[in-house]
């Protein structure tokens, strides 16, 4: 079958190909899977870790598969992805700023507010 495919494709054709693949992979990178990115973010120069937010990507993804129960076309899977990850940033940003603001809350109140 490659063998056809190469025989088929060639000339100007094959060079506009090469130039396509070329351009797509200058410009988003071949990932290789090596592992060596243990970090999905950096946020203020804290790193974000790579499992948590894989975990919650195959989550929500899991659920989108079983509510509407087909594969989930590609564009739902890069926003899903873009959103766990800014929602994963967000987060790591609001606590920060907490930690800046000394927001502090007393035994108590946390008891009440559980309570209620």
């Amino acid at each position: 079958m490659l063998q056809r495919i190469r025989e088929k494709i060639t000339g100007w054709v094959a060079g506009i190909i090469l130039a396509l693949l070329a351009f797509v992979f200058a410009v988003w990178g071949i990932d290789i899977g090596t592992g060596s990115s243990t970090s999905a973010a950096v946020v203020n120069g804290e790193e974000i870790p790579i499992e948590p937010v894989r975990r919650a990507i195959q989550d929500r993804l899991a659920q989108f598969q079983q509510s509407y129960g087909v594969d989930v076309p590609d564009a739902i899977v890069q926003q899903v992805r873009d959103n766990v990850l800014e929602g994963f940033v967000r987060n790591r940003l609001l606590v920060n700023r907490v930690r800046e603001q000394k927001y502090r809350v007393s035994d108590g109140e946390l008891t009440d507010t559980v309570r209620s």
